[in-house]
């Protein structure tokens, strides 16, 4: 890590709002509302990695952008994953939790992905370090879409086009609107019932992504 980075986080950062710890290139992320308690093991390719855990519990919100709440500029994801690449060059995960996804669900989670997005390319320029890829990450167990498209009403919260919920879903057509529009990867993460530990769980490795687009 540089040193100016370093600093920021060991001098200027709040105390436990990142995570620098992992050694096995496994970090375990968890949601603990009751509609929805899940546990993901998220594999990194590095062992250099800054994880922001519960952001949307922390204090983030940056008090110039506008408070309407069609624009969702005070949400954000549950969870921040930057993985290490080589260099100064990180891959940032963006990771939303969830049960089951709705229209209404969906048109949320596009909203906290867009000011989450805004918020670590801020943080990433505080750190001084260069964002390589993000992603957008969906963990589900099911999902019910019964909207082709995005009501034009609504738009303005997700900054998206008018494409079917289904195809922004699994992956092939996500975008936001900041002036133009931005493309992602959105990467939906099934889960299973457990049972024994009352909870949805999940494993995902980042290698897998990664290797399908023959790239790091």
């Amino acid at each position: 890590m540089e040193v100016r980075a370093k600093f920021i986080i060991d001098e200027l950062l709040n105390e436990k709002f990142i995570d620098l710890s992992n050694e096995d290139k496994v970090i375990e992320l968890e949601e603990l509302e009751e509609s929805g308690r899940s546990k993901l093991e998220f594999k990194t390719i590095s062992d250099k990695t800054i994880t922001i855990k519960n952001i949307d519990k922390k204090h983030t919100d940056m008090l110039f952008f506008r408070n309407d709440a069609a624009l969702s500029m005070y949400k954000r994801v549950d969870h921040v994953i930057m993985d290490n690449i080589g260099g100064n060059k990180w891959n940032v995960y963006l990771i939303e939790m969830k049960s089951s996804l709705s229209d209404k669900t969906w048109i949320e989670v596009r909203g906290k992905f867009r000011a989450s997005y805004l918020f670590i390319k801020a943080f990433a320029a505080i750190l001084d370090i260069e964002i390589n890829e993000v992603y957008m990450c969906t963990t589900y167990k099911n999902f019910k879409f019964t909207s082709n498209t995005i009501p034009s009403s609504k738009r303005i919260r997700t900054g998206t086009r008018n494409v079917p919920f289904i195809e922004e879903f699994q992956g092939g057509k996500f975008a936001i609107k900041l002036g133009g529009y931005l493309d992602f990867e959105h990467i939906p993460i099934l889960m299973e019932n457990n049972e024994e530990e009352n909870r949805l769980i999940g494993i995902f490795d980042v290698n897998s992504i990664l290797k399908s687009h023959n790239r790091t």
